[in-house]
């Protein structure tokens, strides 16, 4: 297959002449396929073909790629991307319930699933901050909360959290993501205080977002972080 791949055009980029070709049709024929795609790379980001040769007789494709990666870092973080305009724009917000994860219901928090987007929606309203709509395409912008229980990673205790997926209504793209996740506590009371704290972060971070005052929340989820 890799062979047949080589024949058909996978050569481009290829202009050191029939020694490049030689090369790729050689790694082709033993149908390497990591060594073959390195060596697309090393080629993409100008690396020689001395050098790309070196890598291939010293038998080391991490070598090759290493220097591939080497030479295509990321520019430095020095300023946010741009947030959508129509995030801040938007007048009429339709508010989703994205539900909940089982197992997180009445323990170890009270309440029942709908609870994160009962406290959001009233928290929002609360703010003055937009025009709430009962049919999503009354709306400029579509919120959908959800409350989820992750894979953490190896050697973590993963954590419930929040996610606001914020939608243009009018493409139905999604524009932006807010999470959030629920510090864990002892006792249900701080529980649920923690809910109520990672759902004000997510209120918080979605106004900011969009210009708008984050003090202007309201309501169960503006509770402040629990004491351990």
């Amino acid at each position: 297959m890799l062979y047949e791949i080589a024949e058909t055009g996978e050569l481009e980029g290829f202009n050191e002449g029939c020694c490049a070709q030689r090369l790729w049709m050689g790694v082709a024929r033993r149908r390497d396929r990591s060594m073959l795609v390195s060596i697309r790379i090393a080629v993409q980001q100008g690396m020689s073909m001395q050098a790309i040769r070196s890598c291939l007789y010293a038998g080391t494709v991490s070598v090759l790629l290493m220097s591939t990666v080497a030479q295509a870092q990321m520019p430095a973080y020095d300023e946010p991307g741009p947030v959508p305009p129509a995030i801040a724009t938007a007048n009429t917000v339709f508010v989703a319930n994205g539900g909940s994860d089982v197992g997180l219901f009445p323990y170890p928090f009270t309440g029942d699933e709908d609870r994160g987007y009962t406290e959001f929606y009233a928290a929002l309203k609360a703010t003055g901050a937009y025009t709430l709509v009962g049919d999503p395409s009354q709306a400029d912008l579509v919120l959908e909360l959800r409350l989820a229980m992750p894979h953490g990673v190896e050697h973590t205790i993963p954590l419930p959290q929040f996610t606001l997926a914020i939608y243009d209504r009018k493409t139905h793209y999604t524009l932006w993501t807010i999470t959030e996740a629920i510090q864990t506590a002892l006792s249900r009371k701080n529980r649920d205080k923690e809910f109520d704290a990672s759902l004000n972060m997510v209120l918080s971070k979605f106004l900011r977002l969009a210009g708008k005052t984050p003090g202007a929340a309201a309501g169960p989820a503006a509770a402040t972080p629990a004491t351990h």
